[in-house]
């Protein structure tokens, strides 16, 4: 009797990739019957069924996942025609998770369920998966003709997030008829894009947007237009390589231009953008490039400006010239100067706020800061404290702030009545003096970071921690009597506040 009952599905993945969806955990069911026996292998049945439906699927890949003496091994099976997979391992195997590929009615589907397999005992385990959806379609050439033999490819992904990516791994593919017709199941509900290829050609227009569960998507197109590669390369103003430099190209408005189906959810979009990056001589290659279209060239490198050039109708080659940038480098470490990672730093710009992290080492940076004068840098770490830096003042020039912090930079108290009797619930806030006239209160640290409010506890207790070297004022706030404000307090400091009567 199969008890664990798991039911899976694939979720709609935004502008990014979904993984397959995990569930609550759920134990693999292990028959009571006999001994365990070392000696003999454990037995692993999956059974997978269709929801709302009594159908066994049959014919549907599982790749399963297992821990072998440490080693994470992987292993696949195809169910029966009872829609049973049945695997045998090694006694003491550790079974990590079960993922079930696009069937022809059922969308792909996984639980992840870390489970001792024992030797002499059947372990079960009940899939159910849910309905996936189909698209039907035919592709013409740029004459309108249909096209035979053309490989169409399906992403569980939106169009956004396909652009984004260098390399993504195709979820189900086909290949056109005699009369240029294409059917692809297997398609889980939620966020979906076609592509397609043939003979020096791509996809111009390709269907994809949003299905329904176990819903059938007829009378689709795509339109194939001839395509040819673009050779380019990255250099300075010394007309020196750039490598390591990440380029995406693609057609203008390429995320607003769309055409309306016979379905709301589902659009034609446009060529899929290329992303790529440029090798050690800085050399990259567009591979596919519509011949009728221009295209925008995006090149962004952490040592220099992003820039951005235009690829027109016909061109077969083209040069990115990037300009060194302005930028702000450092090493954050803690008072004994060793280095922190995970440090989150903030860089206060009057153009708008950009955040940077500390790596393994360390080290932090902030690129392309050409139009910046003069700016204010926050660096925040949970365990190590809070740091204000600045002015860094540029000139155009790229500069170094090395960020030290300091833990335990804390402003704490208690808040009584005239008695001596502590007050709960009672608000306080801090407020650091402003680092010069112009600097917004907003873009102090304890406000920043949202640590600059508090309510006094049982005992009349509040503390302010992780704070940073300044001068700050203490304003506590009683229900119906006058507020009480101190100034000139500065880390650690223990203050007693009394509140009057009045």
């Amino acid at each position: 009797m199969l008890l664990a009952v798991v039911v899976i599905g694939l979720g709609s993945c935004g502008d990014q990739q979904s993984p397959m969806q995990p569930v609550d955990a759920v134990d693999v069911t292990t028959e009571n019957d006999g001994q365990i026996d070392p000696s003999q292998p454990a037995v692993l049945e999956i059974q997978l069924i269709l929801s709302n439906a009594e159908r066994k699927l049959s014919r549907v890949k599982v790749d399963i996942q297992w821990d072998d003496g440490g080693i994470p091994s992987n292993t696949s099976a195809t169910s029966n025609q009872d829609g049973l997979v049945r695997v045998e391992f090694e006694h003491g195997s550790q079974l990590l998770s079960v993922r079930a590929n696009p069937g022809s009615y059922s969308a792909p589907g996984s639980i992840e369920n870390p489970k001792v397999l024992f030797g002499g005992k059947t372990h079960h385990i009940e899939m159910v998966l849910a309905p996936a959806s189909a698209v039907f379609g035919t592709v013409y050439d740029v004459e309108g003709v249909p096209v035979v033999g053309a490989q169409v490819a399906c992403y569980f992904c939106t169009p956004q997030y396909l652009d984004s990516r260098e390399q993504t791994q195709v979820d189900v593919f086909t290949t056109t008829d005699e009369n240029g017709k294409f059917a692809l199941g297997g398609i889980p509900a939620g966020a979906f894009i076609l592509d397609c290829a043939f003979e020096d050609q791509m996809s111009v227009w390709r269907p994809g947007g949003v299905v329904k569960e176990g819903e059938a998507y007829r009378d689709l197109e795509i339109f194939l237009e001839p395509a040819h590669p673009v050779y380019g390369q990255a250099i300075d103003k010394n007309e020196d390589p750039i490598a390591g430099a990440d380029i995406v190209a693609g057609k203008p408005n390429r995320r607003k231009n769309r055409k309306t189906t016979n379905y709301p959810t589902v659009f034609l979009y446009g060529p899929r953008a290329v992303v790529t990056r440029s090798a050690k001589d800085g050399t990259f290659i567009l591979p596919s490039v519509p011949e009728s279209q221009g295209w925008n060239v995006k090149a962004r490198h952490p040592d220099y400006a992003l820039t951005h050039v235009v690829v027109d109708a016909g061109q077969i080659d083209v040069w990115v010239e990037m300009d060194a940038t302005i930028s702000l480098t450092g090493l954050v470490s803690d008072t004994a100067g060793n280095a922190l990672k995970n440090t989150q730093l903030w860089l206060l710009t009057y153009e708008g706020d950009v955040s940077a992290g500390s790596d393994a080492y360390g080290n932090y940076k902030f690129s392309d800061l050409r139009d910046v004068d003069d700016v204010y840098l926050i660096a925040h770490h949970p365990q190590h404290g809070t740091a204000l830096a600045g002015p860094v003042v540029f000139e155009g020039k790229s500069q170094v702030v090395n960020v030290r912090l300091l833990a335990a930079q804390t402003i704490s108290g208690k808040v009584v009545n005239a008695l001596g009797e502590p007050q709960s619930n009672v608000g306080v806030q801090i407020k650091g003096a402003l680092p010069r006239a112009n600097f917004s209160e907003s873009r102090l640290p304890e406000r920043f970071l949202g640590i600059d409010s508090s309510l006094t506890n049982s005992q009349g207790e509040f503390s302010f921690d992780n704070l940073y070297a300044n001068d700050f004022e203490v304003m506590v706030y009683p229900v119906g009597k006058p507020a009480v404000f101190k100034q000139g307090v500065h880390v650690g400091d223990v203050l007693e506040i009394v509140i009057e009567d009045k």
